[in-house]
């Protein structure tokens, strides 16, 4: 934050594509859990509603973002994560609701994104204070391994069997 009070300095958000077209048209979503490997967390600003939500977004391309892409996120919450909650050492898993879980394209990219709760509910409510932060950092699908990458796991039936299958970050 800057000194003027209510008003971010920078404010990052983060888009997520998963490829779940293999679900097929057919599949009977019942569960899906997005999960981030944590690396750090900050409240500086005493923000009385610090948490890290998922929503929708719509990229312009799933393989490239562009500066133009910070707009093209929704703000309605597919779960969350408090700060409290929030591991910087093992994966953090965010139950997705109902709107979440109708955000999965069975039959090509599931897009997502990551954003402060001041951020998705455009009410900050945290102190001024020069280079104060609040901030949930985590693993990217672009670090080295696949250990930590996000992942999205999809509880579905197919046909008459159930099935749980893991998303990769594309």
């Amino acid at each position: 934050s800057g000194t003027t009070a209510n008003q971010f300095l920078t404010l990052v958000r983060a888009i997520f594509c998963f490829d779940t077209s293999t679900l097929g048209s057919g599949a009977s979503i019942s569960a899906a859990t997005f999960s981030l490997t944590g690396t750090q967390k900050a409240n500086d600003l005493n923000a009385t509603d610090i948490a890290l939500h998922i929503a929708g977004a719509t990229p312009a391309s799933t393989s490239t973002l562009a500066a133009s892409d910070f707009g093209n996120v929704a703000t309605t919450s597919y779960g969350n994560v408090t700060n409290a909650g929030f591991s910087v050492v093992a994966y953090n898993d965010i139950t997705l609701n109902a709107s979440g879980i109708s955000n999965i394209s069975k039959t090509g990219i599931s897009k997502f994104s990551s954003q402060l709760a001041d951020d998705i509910k455009n009410l900050y409510t945290g102190d001024a204070g020069t280079n104060a932060e609040e901030r949930f950092s985590g693993n990217f699908a672009d670090q080295v391994g696949t250990s930590a990458d996000p992942k999205l796991v999809v509880t579905y039936t197919a046909t008459a069997t159930g099935a749980s299958f893991l998303m990769n970050m594309i």
